[in-house]
C-alpha cells in the first residue's frame, strides 16, 4: 500500500512540474437584491427600482450576469522563437437575481413570481455556461499556440485571448437576442 501511494505522489509531482502554474480558475457567486410588495404590480414597481443597483446595469433587465476574465503568462525562448511556458486564467462570474422578501398569501402573485424567477435563473445559468465554456476555449487556444517569433509574442497572445473574450460577449448577446433576455426560453 505504501508503494502505491508513493507512485501516485510521484506521478502527481511529475504532472505539477510539467506546467507548474498553468491553470484555469473560475469562481461564481450569486448575489440577491431585495424586492418587496404585497401584489404583483407592487413587486414589479419595486423590481424596476431595485434593478438599477445591479453593478454594470445599463438597461432595464431584472437579472444580470457579469464576468471578468484575466490571464497572465510567461514564455520560454528557444533561439528566435518563444512559446507559452506558464498560463493562468482567472474568471469571476457574478449573477444578480431578485428575491421577494415579503411574499403575501396571494397565490396568483406568488405563482407568477416563482415562474418568473425560474425563467431568470435558467437564463442567467445559460450566461454562466457560455462564459465558462468560453474561458475554457481561451485556455485551450492559448495553450496550443505554436512557437512564434519572440518579438511581438505578448501582443499575439493577448490578441488571441481578446478574440476569446469577444466570442464570449457575442455568444451572450446572441443568447439575449434569441431568447428575448430569457422571456422566450
Amino acid at each position: 500500500m505504501g508503494y502505491f501511494l508513493k507512485g501516485v505522489l510521484g506521478l502527481s509531482l511529475f504532472l505539477v512540474s510539467w506546467r507548474a502554474f498553468s491553470q484555469v480558475e473560475i469562481s461564481e457567486e450569486t448575489n440577491y437584491f431585495d424586492v418587496s410588495g404585497g401584489s404583483k404590480s407592487a413587486v414589479v414597481r419595486s423590481l424596476t427600482e431595485a434593478r438599477k443597483m445591479i453593478p454594470g446595469q445599463t438597461e432595464d433587465y431584472d437579472a444580470r450576469t457579469n464576468w471578468d476574465v484575466q490571464w497572465n503568462f510567461s514564455t520560454v525562448r528557444n533561439g528566435d522563437t518563444c512559446k507559452i511556458d506558464q498560463l493562468n486564467i482567472t474568471a469571476k462570474i457574478r449573477v444578480f437575481l431578485p428575491q421577494w422578501i415579503d411574499q403575501p398569501n396571494d397565490g396568483s402573485a406568488v405563482e407568477w413570481w416563482l415562474h418568473y424567477v425560474d425563467l431568470l435563473r435558467k437564463h442567467e445559468a445559460q450566461h454562466v455556461k457560455i462564459t465558462r465554456e468560453g474561458v475554457q476555449q481561451i485556455y485551450e487556444g492559448l495553450s496550443k499556440l505554436a512557437p512564434m517569433p519572440c518579438e511581438g509574442v505578448a501582443a499575439a497572445i493577448n490578441a488571441k485571448g481578446q478574440l476569446g473574450l469577444d466570442t464570449i460577449a457575442t455568444n451572450n448577446l446572441t443568447l439575449d437576442e434569441v431568447t428575448n433576455h430569457g422571456i422566450s426560453k
